[in-house]
């Protein structure tokens, strides 16, 4: 009898143990079907993400900014220096002065001006052509003679390349607008360049304190300027002049 209850007492006790074995692979089943269910939500998620990647991407390639960017400005200087080496320069000005051709896309186009500041090329008005810079609307003499200073300051450096951020009045409200150049040093003298109207939130400064679509007298912009918040800033722009001539000059 005592053998009897040893063998029923081991064989309780087996039974014990694989019902823990048991219970143990019926748990390590779960966390299986588990981390399986997780897996294949992964893969739905990513599968998801993926198509709004693409679709985005097709989105944005279909988006074209209105004005170009900075570095479209340069790729089109750069290539119109390889068109001036491939077929010289009047055959190249030819093309850059076509107002609706290639060269001239949104707000970019191609200028140039020779080293007495006669214009070569202007795609956006070629009638421009022959014109001396500062014969140009677009301009006080203030803002022509800064901008030629840092191109040809550009053209003295051993690469003969580079940006130019200048001034100049907008043609439709004759208000002063940021720009830069990517501009390029021409073989005969004189360099031609592409430019991109900057963000105004960096120019503050340049936001109009006024309606200046018409010319103003003297004394109307010395009362502008005695009422204008921004009245020291812009009389320290132009130390040579007042804020008043200033205004004067940049609206004629």
């Amino acid at each position: 009898m005592g053998r009897l209850r040893l063998i029923t007492n081991a064989s309780a006790e087996q039974s014990a143990g694989l019902e823990e074995v048991s219970a143990e692979i019926l748990s390590l089943q779960g966390l299986t079907q588990e981390g399986a269910a997780a897996v294949a939500r992964c893969e739905v998620a990513a599968a998801s993400l993926l198509g709004q990647a693409s679709s985005l991407s097709k989105s944005v390639k279909a988006v074209r900014l209105r004005q170009g960017g900075a570095d479209e400005a340069k790729a089109m200087v750069l290539h119109a220096r390889d068109l001036v080496a491939a077929v010289g320069w009047e055959n190249a000005a030819d093309e850059f002065n076509e107002e609706h051709g290639p060269w001239h896309d949104r707000g970019m186009y191609i200028f140039a001006w020779d080293d007495e500041g006669v214009c070569l090329a202007y795609g956006v008005k070629p009638q421009w052509v022959g014109r001396n810079i500062y014969e140009f609307p677009n301009g006080s003499i203030d803002m022509v003679e800064d901008f030629l200073q840092k191109a040809f300051a550009i053209l003295s450096t051993p690469e003969r390349e580079g940006w130019v951020d200048y001034r100049q009045l907008d043609a439709n409200t004759m208000v002063p607008v940021a720009k830069s150049a990517y501009i390029v040093g021409l073989a005969g003298g004189g360099f031609m360049g592409c430019s991109v109207v900057r963000n105004a939130a960096e120019e503050s400064v340049d936001a109009p304190c006024a309606d200046l679509t018409e010319p103003l007298t003297p004394a109307q912009a010395e009362a502008l300027c005695a009422s204008c918040d921004q009245a020291d800033v812009c009389a320290g722009q132009t130390p040579a002049s007042s804020a008043a001539e200033r205004h004067t000059a940049e609206t004629v």
